[in-house]
């Protein structure tokens, strides 16, 4: 809020894409200022202060002279996250485009599609849906060198926001509840065969991805329509929301109260009919790794390819850079076998 109370400065979700606005608190006029994901917000005398960061554009931090029109508001980068290896892959380094797909029960589901800027490359029709975790989250138009490194190597990257995603109001990301592993399932699917429909990829070069509830999705999606992808390769993935429930941790103990229903959906592996890569950190307290290792079990006892990495000292979420470089050397590895 500015230091009189007069106007409120925030930053916009529009679909994934942010944009940062200033409220007129007595009218309720919206100006819009600039664009870009905007986040610690601070307005101190005559500037606002932000981490400002888009899909080619990496974390910095800017502030806004607030003394002009709203819509004059000039720029100054202070400071930039380390960007000197970035000039190299400019090229790659793209700004989604925003598709909108029906559902089944008249759901309209949206989807940030990164693609190619090569037309040789968008012809070879790859594509990799990565299916954000949470469930209720939302991956923004962030700076994001994940999606940049498939990018960069010819791949079409979707990320659509199923239904219970954050970002599209209170009845979308309610919509899941009692549902999960139903409807985002279906959403998911639903995306993938759009884009196929407009040559985005085919089933023998599209791969499914996602991380703890994404992975979840994923595998879903993997074995209600195996007709749509090659495989799946997933992060720590959920592979029974009800064992979870009693086996995370605390701040999540309850969270999934109200996103399982009566009879949970839970990934089985005799269902498995594509091939499935699986990471996974033994010191997670998400989602135990014991999930993932039982689940490998029954998959090799039933001859799924299924193979399993587990990583040690290594959370939800890798954060040494060795584990980092090997997540993809071994997910490269992996898409390369089954593509």
């Amino acid at each position: 809020m500015s230091p009189d109370g007069a106007r409120v400065v925030l930053n916009r979700n529009e679909s994934g894409f942010g944009r940062l606005v200033v409220v007129d608190v007595s009218t309720g006029a919206v100006t819009e200022v600039a664009k870009g994901v905007h986040g610690q917000l601070r307005w101190v005398g005559d500037r606002v202060m932000a981490l400002r960061t888009g899909g080619r554009t990496p974390t910095q931090a800017v502030a806004y002279d607030t003394n002009a029109d709203g819509t004059a508001w000039s720029r100054t980068t202070l400071a930039v996250g380390p960007v000197a290896e970035w000039s190299q892959v400019e090229e790659h380094l793209v700004e989604p485009e925003l598709i909108e797909v029906s559902t089944y029960q008249g759901a309209r589901v949206p989807a940030r599609a990164y693609r190619p800027a090569d037309p040789v490359a968008r012809a070879e029709g790859r594509l990799i849906c990565w299916v954000h975790g949470g469930p209720t989250d939302q991956w923004q138009v962030t700076f994001m060198p994940r999606v940049t490194f498939w990018v960069s190597r010819g791949w079409t990257v979707l990320v659509p926001d199923h239904r219970g995603s954050t970002g599209h109001g209170r009845a979308f990301q309610q919509a899941m509840r009692g549902r999960w592993g139903s409807v985002d399932t279906a959403d998911v699917a639903a995306t993938i065969a759009y884009a196929q429909a407009l040559g985005w990829g085919t089933r023998e070069r599209t791969v499914l991805m996602g991380g703890s509830a994404g992975g979840y999705t994923a595998l879903n999606v993997l074995i209600a329509n195996p007709e749509l992808a090659a495989g799946a390769a997933v992060v720590y993935p959920v592979t029974d929301p009800a064992v979870l429930a009693g086996a995370t941790h605390r701040f999540e103990a309850h969270y999934n109260d109200t996103l399982v229903g009566d009879e949970p959906v839970v990934v089985d592996p005799a269902l498995i009919a594509r091939p499935v890569l699986i990471l996974h950190g033994d010191s997670d307290p998400v989602v135990p790794v014991a999930n993932s290792i039982e689940f490998a079990r029954r998959a090799a006892e039933l001859h799924r390819d299924v193979e399993l990495h587990v990583f040690e000292g290594e959370g939800h979420g890798f954060r040494q850079p060795v584990n980092q470089a090997a997540e993809y050397a071994l997910t490269e590895q992996f898409v390369a076998r089954i593509v």
